[in-house]
């Protein structure tokens, strides 16, 4: 099986709906963050709500949360984040139902690889008596339950020092890359933080490979993941465009 993962598109769905093409991937993993761009208004973002709700549809693609997304699915101040606007949060969820918003999730594996917005730092892994999957599992159905319950951020949720945030790391949608670190015997691929090109994070003693593949160039990278063998390989985007 082939699939495509797409990082941070920030309402460049066009341009997503052409890489999809190019590659024609069996699955596509989206990252997360369809919102939220400099110069946009509550016009574009209900453009970018509609080609959301038409996608949730499709059997073949997983939808992820961004720190961009929760903002407009979840009401609790402590969820919002740069580039929030009441105008596109009306736009967006007079589009996108509470039904709709359940059909993301906060991670998804492809093959071993941990897929999520931001990356999983091991700080929040902190009871390592129970296996890494499952804990993980656990952590991100209990933030979940307490978004869609109005209530106030999950920790996981939030932001970290180094995004002036309350937790001394950010969490799976908040995980700044110069705050990263690895998990032993865990493979990562993420977005959230825009860098110049992608940037690994290898240290094969520990069994352990990451990448982040999002760009200070909107949508200007990407990873196609190769069933047979496990392997990532990081594309561009500049001849698609």
């Amino acid at each position: 099986m082939k699939t495509l993962i797409i990082p941070d598109i920030h309402t460049n769905y066009k341009l997503a709906e052409k890489i999809i093409l190019e590659e024609n991937a069996d699955k596509i993993v989206f990252l997360g963050d369809y919102f939220d761009e400099f110069y946009d208004n509550a016009s574009i973002a209900q453009n970018t709500a509609e080609w959301l709700k038409e996608s949730l549809n499709k059997p073949n693609r997983i939808h992820l949360f961004g720190n961009h997304d929760v903002n407009y699915a979840f009401h609790d101040d402590s969820y919002k984040c740069s580039g929030y606007s009441a105008g596109k949060d009306i736009a967006i969820n007079s589009v996108l139902k509470t039904e709709d918003w359940k059909k993301l999730s906060l991670f998804t594996w492809v093959g071993s690889w941990l897929c999520s917005h931001a990356g999983v730092h091991p700080y929040w892994y902190s009871n390592q008596n129970i296996p890494f999957k499952e804990y993980l599992s656990n952590q991100c159905e209990a933030a979940l339950d307490l978004a869609f319950s109005n209530k106030p951020a999950h920790p996981l949720l939030r932001a970290g020092k180094s995004r002036w945030g309350s937790e001394v790391v950010g969490g799976i949608i908040w995980c700044d890359i110069d705050e990263f670190a690895l998990i032993e015997n865990v493979n990562q691929i993420f977005g959230h933080t825009k860098v110049r090109e992608e940037t690994w994070f290898i240290n094969d003693g520990q069994n352990s490979r990451n990448v982040c593949i999002d760009n200070v160039i909107n949508l200007c990278n990407y990873a196609v993941h190769d069933g047979k063998t496990d392997k990532i390989t990081i594309k561009n985007t500049r001849k698609i465009k």
